[in-house]
Order: structure tokens, then sequence, then C-alpha cells
């Protein structure tokens, strides 16, 4: 009797064991399924010090996150509490942390987070099982005291969409750099640690493939993923790079990854229409008109993301409308305005991102997505005057207005060469024309040069 008695405490103390390391993986596996999205921002403070918010996006359904750890790349680490939490919607909350770090010196450094782990059910990740892949973004920045001021570029456009089955799909990130630096685009595959891409990955378009092959592109320039034609109902995620060029070096770079929702439903996209790609010589106002169709008896919107919104009045240099920015819009309209300046002028054309939206805040609402690049080039000189005086040419024009300018090129044609002179409107004077050669740059201060250089 007392070995059955001792063998049945047993059982019942094995039993309970067993039963506690079963509760205790649930609550681990619960632990283990809610990042859906997330990046790392990173704002130059001093020489060495920088701030970094780390972003991320949570399924509500899973485990509370009231901490986050960066590694800096540098040995050390900081972990702290959440800063702020506000939700997208029922199931998508969208959590910020802040961190302040003073690096040791001139370096390029990669920053990064990792954390235990994404949602389940992502299809393109780990056949669908993604519960147990960890979720991992960096940054890189470049510390140098010669850089000068540098943000990461910071994205206007949330990480999470809808798509719907046999409909193309687009999705702009809305990336803005504040210094203007020139950014580029590149899809990479998901992490799941420094160095470690997740397992069983393929693009989106790959899953459900009945020989259609749909394409799925990232346009470099601009950010715009295209997903023709998606097939199956599902979450996916996809990662990609935003590069930061300054002078033609790379000196950092951001890496967003997100997810994107596949419906199954009868909505339709909506149809959305933008103005072509355009330049515009600085000083000028541009004003047009974007458009938007819907289906009947939706709840509609047209919305635009762009940092030109918070730029400062530019100089009235040509005595236009002061008005920097006006938007008005109904549903299915908006026009634009934009008063230009010499401010505005640089090599990398300006973006805004339109957004078409249908059933607002309902799980079936679709979003049709397109990017409008504006380029903002240097007015020409004006009152320009060629005096000849035996062998020599004096050019005389009036002081140059815009002061953000590098130079003024000085142009020669041979007589013997007829060709005209030929740019197009999105000429700035960094290039030559055809048929004519470059005498001499003379400061953008100047107001006349003498040509005496082989003349005949």
């Amino acid at each position: 009797m007392l070995f059955c008695s001792v063998n049945n405490r047993i059982r019942k103390l094995f039993l309970g064991l067993m039963a506690f390391i079963s509760f205790l993986f649930q609550i681990n596996e619960l632990q283990a399924t809610h990042l859906r999205a997330g990046e790392i921002i990173a704002t130059k403070r001093s020489t060495f010090e920088y701030d970094f918010t780390l972003v991320l996006y949570r399924n509500t359904n899973g485990v509370e996150q009231p901490n986050a750890e960066l590694d800096f790349g540098d040995g050390t680490s900081q972990k702290v509490d959440l800063f702020k939490q506000d939700s997208l919607d029922q199931k998508t909350q969208r959590l910020i942390f802040n961190f302040r770090k003073n690096f040791p010196g001139a370096a390029t450094y990669t920053v990064s987070f990792r954390e235990i782990n994404r949602n389940n059910g992502i299809l393109n990740i780990n056949s669908g099982f993604s519960d147990n892949t960890a979720f991992y973004v960096e940054s890189q920045v470049t510390i140098d005291p010669l850089l000068g001021a540098n943000t990461s570029p910071q994205f206007l456009y949330p990480p999470l969409d809808n798509g719907n089955i046999n409909q193309t799909y687009t999705h702009g990130p809305a990336a803005w750099d504040a210094e203007g630096d020139s950014l580029s685009y590149e899809l990479i595959t998901p992490q799941s640690q420094k160095g470690t891409t997740v397992p069983n990955y393929v693009l989106p378009n790959q899953i459900g493939n009945n020989g259609s092959n749909p394409t799925f592109t990232m346009n470099s320039q601009t950010g715009l993923i295209t997903w023709e034609k998606p097939l199956r109902q599902g979450l996916y995620n996809i990662a990609f790079k935003v590069n930061e060029w300054r002078n033609g070096y790379l000196i950092g770079y951001v890496v967003r990854d997100m997810q994107i929702n596949i419906l199954f439903s009868t909505n339709i996209v909506p149809i959305l229409n933008i103005p072509k790609d355009t330049c515009l010589t600085a000083g000028l106002l541009l004003k047009d008109t974007i458009t938007a169709t819907f289906q009947e008896n939706e709840t509609k919107s047209l919305q635009a993301y762009s940092g030109i919104f918070s730029f400062p009045k530019p100089k009235d240099i040509f005595n236009a409308k002061t008005k920097l920015f006006k938007q008005t819009n109904t549903a299915e309209s908006m026009s634009f305005e934009w008063q230009t300046g010499c401010e505005l002028i640089r090599a990398q054309p300006y973006q805004v991102t339109f957004e078409a939206q249908d059933n607002i805040g309902e799980a079936i609402s679709l979003s049709a997505i397109k990017v409008w690049q504006i380029k903002i080039i240097p007015p020409a000189l004006t009152i320009l005057k060629a005096t000849p005086s035996g062998r020599k040419i004096t050019l005389n024009w009036d002081a140059y207005f815009c002061s953000n300018v590098d130079s003024i090129a000085i142009l020669r044609k041979e007589c013997e060469n007829d060709t005209p002179l030929v740019t197009d409107s999105c000429d700035t004077g960094r290039d030559i024309p055809k048929g004519y050669n470059l005498i001499k740059k003379v400061r953008k201060t100047a107001t006349s040069f003498t040509d005496d250089l082989s003349l005949i």
C-alpha cells in the first residue's frame, strides 16, 4: 500500500509538472505571435550623439510589448520602456520606443532590433508557420564630422496594407529625407537576426502561382511596390532597404519589414489619376488636379503624403502668390497648389504619394497608391548681353537671385557648328549640351565674363 501511495504521488507530481510545462509553453507561444512590421529611424544631435526611434506594429491578440532593446553595433545595447502607443484599428497597435546613444568615434554602425516573434500565418515565411520566426530590423548610420546634419529617411505611410485577390496591389512608403539626400529602394529578404534570413522565404507572387506568373516589383527611385494580381488570400511579409546617398556616397540605410493582407472580397480597388512627372522652374506656381473613381455607396478618401507640406514659405522671387501649398479636395477630386522658390532647388525630385481609399475603417478597405515626382530647377539668367571688342566678347547679365546654386557655367558653340541649343525641361545646367564646349565656371555672384580664348 505504501509503494502504491508513493507511486500515485509520483504520478500526480509528474502529471502536474507536465501540465505546468505545457502551460509555460502556451504562454511562450502566445508571447511569440505578435510583431507585424517595424523600422528604426536615426536623428543626429551632435557629432557623435544620435537619437533612435524604434517603431513597431503589433497584433493586439498577442502579448504586450512593454519594453524594447537596441543593439548599437559597437558592443553596447540599451533597453527602454514603451514611450507611446496608439491603435491603427481593432487588431493593430503602433508602438514607439525612444533611445539616445553617444558613439565612441567616427565609423559606420549598424543598429538593430530583434524580438521573438512574428505573428503566425505569414504565407511566404516558413510555409505559414511563422510564429516561431524572430522579427529583426536594422538601420545603418555613418558618423563623420564632415557629413553635417543627417537624419534617416522617415516613412509617412504605415507598413500595413490590404489588397484583394486578382486585383493589382500598390504600396508607397512615402519616404522623406529632411536633408534632401538621394534615396534608392531595393527589396531584400526579411531577417530573423543579423546576417540570417527567415526560413523558407519566397516573394509573395510565388504563393498560389498557377503558371500565370504575376509580377512583384519595387521601383528603385520612388519606392512604389506593385503586385500584379495576388492569387491567394492571407498574410504576407516583405522587407526593403532605403539607401541614403550624399555626393555619390552611401551614408546610411533603413530596413523596413512590412505586412500585406490579401482579402477575398467583391470590393474593387479605386482608380487613381495623378499628373505626369514634371519639372518646374523655381519661383513658379505649380497647380494641378488629382482625381479618383470609387464604387457607389462607399465611404472614401483621397490623401497626399509628402515632406513638402512641412516646408517653410519660399521667397517670392517672381512676385507670385506667396502661398506654399494649398490642398482642397472632395472624395473624388483634389486641387494641388505649390508655390516654389530658390530654396527648393536640388538635384533630386520631390515626391508626393497619393492614396485613394474606400470603405474607410472597414475590414475590406482597399487603396490605390501612386507617386508624383516634381523636380525644381534653377531659373535661367536674365538680360544677357554680348559685346564684341576686337577678338574679345564680353558677356553681361543681371545678378543671379538664387543664392543656393553652385556656379554659373559659360558655354560656347563654334561658328561651323550649327547645332541649336537643345535642353529638356529638367535641365539643371550640370550637363553640357551637345555641340557646346564649357569655357569656364564663374562664381554665382558674377555678372560679367570676357571670352578671349582662341577667337577668330
